[in-house]
């Protein structure tokens, strides 16, 4: 049964969220042993020399015990647990869902929700606390360093890779790679669209889900504290400005694919704009040369094609031999190709 199904029913008609966890022993020990799944091993050392590594949490394992609690007590502080493993496990779609699922139950049992809400002149109350962990270090750390979009080329890049190659942020150490916008664009145009489209829609039923929590406590608890969700919001705002920023590269890149109601692609109609002519090519610089100025066309005209990334590696290539090609493009190959030339270690 999918989750918002689950926590749609009430527990039972007497208890439609169930008994409070901390007033049974059986939920109690669930529970503490879901928050310790929660942290993983933490690294043990044995000596100066010897240690154990530490291993993260088993995201599935905690999701799977989190939602079977949910079954049986609807407790803030569990839900809030399946919100960080789905996160874990299931990406913005994922994270989206439970804090959906959060937004459904608070709705609709607001009165029995655990920890419920018995003592209206507290302006901190506990499940305002419990709910604050959704925007916690955790989850933002984890939001960041979520890949946003994947390319077999041009590799994989979170909103963190994005701050970094925009000048944003600082890189700590010295040691490392701030990555190119233009690589990163390229990783979008070699995106699937209903990958993404997927990705912008979770981000608005996201923050859309957010408000409406925070809604309910203003119009329920007038005199409580929000909970402190605004770093939270401000990642998803910033992940929601990236998608509208580099996804329209990928949305360009379609459009191109399939061309206009008179037939006409993109790709066509772009290609009008003048370029130099080229002179004769009678050598391996000319070739370079030529290479150059098709990707000045690209930079100037199409700046968010991939293809420069190509051309740069063409310019490459352009010196080395068949061997040596053969290695950089397809390493796998070259001992075939050795094979069938009769080319021996020895004669290398």
């Amino acid at each position: 049964m999918e989750l918002l199904e689950i926590l749609a029913k009430p527990v039972s008609e007497a208890e439609p969220c169930g008994p409070f966890i901390d007033d049974v022993d059986d939920l109690e020990s669930e529970f503490i042993a879901l928050e310790t799944a929660c942290r993983g091993k933490e690294e043990k050392f044995l000596d100066e020399e010897n240690a154990i590594d530490g291993e993260s949490a088993d995201w599935k394992t905690v999701a799977s015990r989190a939602e079977l609690l949910a079954e049986k007590t609807r407790d803030v502080r569990v839900l809030v647990i399946i919100a960080k493993s789905y996160l874990n496990t299931g990406g913005l779609e994922g994270f989206s869902l439970a804090v959906s699922a959060l937004r459904q139950t608070l709705s609709g049992f607001w009165s029995h929700v655990h920890p419920v809400l018995d003592d209206v002149s507290d302006e901190n109350p506990w499940r305002i606390m419990c709910l604050s962990e959704l925007g916690g270090d955790e989850v933002v750390q984890e939001l960041t360093h979520l890949n946003l979009v994947s390319s077999r080329l041009a590799g994989s890049f979170c909103l963190r890779d994005i701050r970094l190659a925009k000048g944003q942020v600082v890189p700590i150490d010295d040691g490392v790679e701030v990555p190119d916008q233009n690589i990163i664009s390229a990783a979008f145009a070699e995106s699937e669209s209903h990958v993404i489209e997927a990705d912008m829609r979770a981000v608005d039923s996201l923050l859309e889900s957010l408000d409406a929590i925070e809604m309910l406590i203003r119009e329920n608890e007038s005199a409580c504290s929000p909970p402190q969700w605004k770093s939270l919001k401000d990642c998803v705002l910033s992940i929601k400005q990236v998608y509208q920023e580099f996804a329209s590269v990928l949305f360009a890149v379609d459009e191109a694919a399939t061309g206009d109601e008179s037939g006409e692609s993109v790709q066509a109609s772009s290609a009008r704009v003048p370029v130099a002519a080229l002179d004769s090519i009678n050598s391996r610089a000319d070739v370079i040369k030529a290479l150059e100025k098709i990707n000045e066309y690209y930079s100037k005209h199409e700046p968010s094609s991939p293809l420069p990334l190509l051309i740069s590696r063409a310019k490459r290539l352009v010196s080395m031999d068949f061997m040596a090609i053969l290695r950089d493009i397809s390493p796998d190959g070259v001992s075939q190709a050795e094979l069938l030339a009769g080319v021996t270690d020895d004669d290398e």
